[in-house]
């Protein structure tokens, strides 16, 4: 979701029911100079400047279209934002999402004249244009000159008789320009049709039009104007106002569009889910009577010709089966993670002794490969708050690509260091490494350093973007050293900090019993197995 939030060209913001702040999308975060980590410990209150009452209508529904607001960049300089909000859940939270624009300072300079209401707008202009006296003449010119409107009077063809300044400002055409044209030729061309049948429709019976059409500017750019047309005191002479509805139209499309986004991202997470649990039960059904095969000709139950390589074709099924189950389990959890419905079982371990017992299960693996792999730590044991499950998986996974990209003779290093109240973990290798170009890209979904076809081993580009995931849910960060021909390092540190009213817990886990399949699952795109 996060990422088709960060590709609008607006504004989002997303608070939960107390102000705090949830999410702030690319495009406001790098303009108020902030950072993921440092939006999240903020509320809503930190970044408005002077707007308590406009804060509280917010947060209780009162105000929902049109808000303005002064924000408060990092470094104290307001931005001036106009917006609408959204009630959504997010991340299964009731939250409310802010759309917003930024708009120019002297949106907030006071109008001279500021005239909203046609009624009033007709009767002030016949008023004057009635009269001969020069003197009211000027008065019409003062109240064109300093309307905050697009006021002018049309004859019966549609030419224009006068203009008030604002056209100049808003469409940049110059008073000379329009009083040559005619109303129709700076309409676009869609809506030029209907935009006459509606004047020939309502004119009849003198009724008051109102119109949002788009009209033509002089750069060629076409903004959206409300328009209002009456024939008022004499019959050959009309009436025209308008304002410029430009940036209305654009958060209403802008909400559409993340509507439409929400809706499709619910139905792409349902589909994925569904999809992935029904590859999962048949996959783990073959896994199963392969199992069960392999077991029996081992035990001399099933008779073959030796001539039929039958282990050989058995271990492949397994193999790709495990390759898909792979691509199913990553599918599921990333679907789980961007629906909120993800969950790490935070318990006190001895976060020494889970990577140590995680790096020594895959000896064998490396082995095969004629590749060395050593363990190296600061601290003897540090006991910290972490998911055992999930730091497995950043482990296995790191390990996995390692062992992909180190050809043979080479060596894996895993270095977990303590300082500054949290733990560093690296997993080195020296393999064929990670060109500059890639690896900015290496932990966004589907992202791989090597997407040809050719490549040397199989992946779908989900991984790392999952081991990302699950980092992050330890309050945790990651990031990568990689130089081509010279290998590449993985680091990611969490926090070392206890879980409050939870018994200490040292890790007790038979890693050998459970760690066979997930090592199998893990590297089934390096092994035949």
């Amino acid at each position: 979701m996060e990422y088709i939030f960060d590709k609008i060209d607006n504004y989002m913001l997303v608070i939960n029911k107390q102000g705090n702040l949830k999410y702030c999308n690319k495009p406001l975060l790098l303009r108020l100079g902030y950072i993921d980590k440092e939006i999240e410990s903020l509320n809503l209150i930190e970044i408005v400047h002077n707007s308590q009452d406009k804060i509280k209508n917010i947060l209780d529904g009162t105000d929902k279209k049109n808000i303005d607001l002064e924000l408060y960049s990092k470094n104290k300089k307001i931005i001036f934002v106009k917006g609408e909000i959204i009630f959504e859940k997010w991340k299964s939270e009731d939250s409310i999402f802010i759309l917003l624009k930024e708009i120019s300072e002297e949106y907030y300079s006071p109008f001279l004249g500021c005239i909203k209401d046609l009624e009033n707008v007709d009767k002030q202009i016949f008023d004057i244009w009635g009269k001969s006296r020069s003197s009211e003449l000027n008065e019409l010119e003062l109240f064109l000159t300093t309307a905050a409107d697009l006021i002018g009077i049309v004859d019966k063809q549609g030419y224009y008789k006068q203009v008030s300044s604002t056209w100049t400002t808003i469409l940049g055409w110059t008073s000379e320009e329009l009083l040559s044209m005619n109303f129709k030729n700076i309409m676009h061309p869609d809506e030029v049709e209907n935009f006459i049948n509606s004047i020939k429709l309502n004119l009849i019976n003198k009724n008051l039009i109102r119109l949002n059409n788009r009209c033509l500017c002089k750069n060629g750019e076409y903004k959206w104007l409300e328009i209002s047309i009456k024939n008022a005191y004499d019959k050959d002479i009309y009436i025209v106002t308008a304002k410029d509805i430009t940036y209305e139209k654009e958060i209403e499309d802008e909400k559409k569009k993340l509507q439409e986004a929400i809706h499709l991202e619910g139905i792409k997470n349902e589909f994925f889910a569904n999809i992935s649990h029904e590859f999962k039960t048949p996959l783990n059904i073959i896994l199963g009577t392969m199992q069960l095969l392999s077991k029996n000709i081992d035990r001399g139950r099933i008779k073959y010709s030796q001539d039929i390589n039958l282990i050989s074709y058995i271990n492949s099924i397994k193999q790709n089966s495990y390759r898909l189950l792979r691509l199913v389990n990553n599918l599921i959890d990333m679907t789980r993670i961007d629906t909120g419905y993800y969950e790490i079982h935070l318990g006190n371990y001895n976060i020494v002794n889970i990577v140590e017992e995680i790096t020594m299960s895959v000896t064998q693996y490396v082995e095969d490969k004629g590749i060395n792999i050593l363990f190296d730590t600061n601290v003897e044991e540090l006991e910290l708050a972490c998911d055992p499950d999930k730091i497995e998986r950043i482990m296995l996974n790191l390990l996995s690509n390692a062992i992909k990209y180190t050809d043979e003779d080479g060596a894996i290093f895993v270095d977990l260091k303590y300082y500054d109240n949290k733990v560093s973990i690296s997993v080195k290798d020296n393999g064929i490494g990670i060109s500059k170009d890639k690896i900015n890209k290496i932990f966004e979904r589907f992202g791989q350093a090597n997407n040809s076809f050719t490549r040397r081993c199989e992946g779908s580009g989900i991984g790392l973007s999952l081991v990302k995931s699950l980092v992050e849910m330890h309050d945790g960060k990651i990031h990568v050293k990689s130089e081509p021909s010279y290998g590449s390092e993985f680091i990611f540190e969490i926090p070392v900090r206890l879980v409050d009213d939870e018994k200490l817990k040292t890790i007790d886990i038979n890693y050998k019993q459970f760690q066979i399949e997930k090592c199998n699952i893990e590297f089934s795109d390096i092994y035949s197995i």
